[in-house]
């Protein structure tokens, strides 16, 4: 933790000079405290790349920053859609990808900062959000720190967090790690807030499925409910946790969409617009239960839950756009 506060305490100074002039230089690295600091200003100087000067006398195996943060890394990976600088992976494998920029780059005979402006790196960020690698991104210049995610950005491109390596070093205290931190910076969760927020969704998932008609009594037709929320709450939690693949509910959804579109088509018929959102409920929910069944063997994945469902072409309609508000990924728009 001493390295982390010399860090700190050198990377605020330094970011007050614009530049530091060459013939300067011994003067102003005299006074600084962390080792990793002067041989990263050592390597720009002697012409090194910034970016792998940042990522290699920061981020290499067992660096103060890299315990600090609770975090394993393999640099310069070809994810399909780039070479990102660094992939790193917390105590329960859950990655998160790190892309440097520049802090300081020799210009001229004198080092000039660099300030970081996450806009003009958006094509970027989303082939990396958008790769299924991680479920955070992260563009940082070692001195400001902008985090992403799919789940965020989907609605508008911008972080969902941003701090200082100061601010990031005070707030990450309390967190048993980086990852956590994060879970609850993408939800605008502070610690100890988790619990509220998590039953106040719960509270508005059951009253949206509580429109959908039931062949049941109202405790029976709680009962299932509460069950059909369970099931997304697990699967959710296993994604998040890299158990499954990435955004596997989103793409199981969005695999039957065909119907949907067949179901817009037709909505001057109710009859027939009905028909295809039960098809499309149908197979979205056999096929969650097909596939996740024999892997858990659990009562989650073995249900009468839509056979319940009372059989009107309105019904049906309403229990799509019921699913697609609880699990977000539609908006929510009455289509009968």
């Amino acid at each position: 933790m001493d390295k982390v506060k010399a860090l700190k305490s050198d990377l605020e100074r330094l970011v007050e000079l614009p530049s530091v002039p060459l013939n300067s230089f011994d003067e102003i690295k005299a006074e600084l405290e962390s080792k990793d600091m002067k041989d990263y200003l050592d390597a720009i100087i002697h012409k090194a790349k910034p970016e792998e000067s940042l990522r290699g006398n920061f981020f290499y195996k067992e660096s103060p920053i890299m315990k600090f943060l609770g975090i394993k890394g393999t640099p310069e990976v070809n994810i399909g859609s780039g070479y990102v600088d660094l992939i790193a992976k917390d105590s329960l494998g859950r990655r998160i990808l790190i892309e440097f920029k520049r802090l300081f780059e020799l210009r001229r005979e004198k080092l000039v900062r660099n300030e970081l402006n996450w806009k003009e790196h958006e094509n970027q960020i989303k082939r990396y959000v958008f790769s299924e690698h991680a479920r955070f991104v992260v563009l940082t210049n070692l001195y400001d720190w902008y985090f992403f995610s799919s789940k965020t950005i989907i609605r508008e491109f911008k972080p969902f967090y941003h701090a200082t390596f100061s601010d990031l070093a005070d707030d990450l205290e309390g967190y048993g790690s980086l990852y956590e931190l994060l879970e609850r910076k993408e939800y605008g969760i502070r610690k100890g807030e988790l619990d509220d927020r998590f039953f106040q969704s719960l509270r508005e998932w059951i009253s949206i499925l509580d429109g959908v008609e039931f062949n049941a009594d109202e405790r029976e037709k709680m009962h299932l409910i509460l069950h059909l929320i369970n099931k997304f709450i697990f699967i959710q939690t296993l994604d998040d946790y890299g158990v499954i693949d990435f955004n596997w509910l989103y793409k199981k959804w969005t695999s039957f969409y065909d119907r949907i579109q067949l179901a817009e088509k037709h909505r001057e018929k109710p009859k027939v617009a009905g028909r295809y959102y039960k098809s499309f409920i149908r197979k979205f929910l056999e096929e969650i239960n097909d596939f996740f069944y024999p892997l858990y063997d659990t009562e989650l994945f073995s249900d009468e839950l839509f056979e319940k469902v009372m059989d009107e072409p309105e019904n049906w309609a309403h229990f799509y756009n019921a699913l697609a508000k609880v699990l977000g990924f539609s908006p929510w728009q009455e289509t009968a």
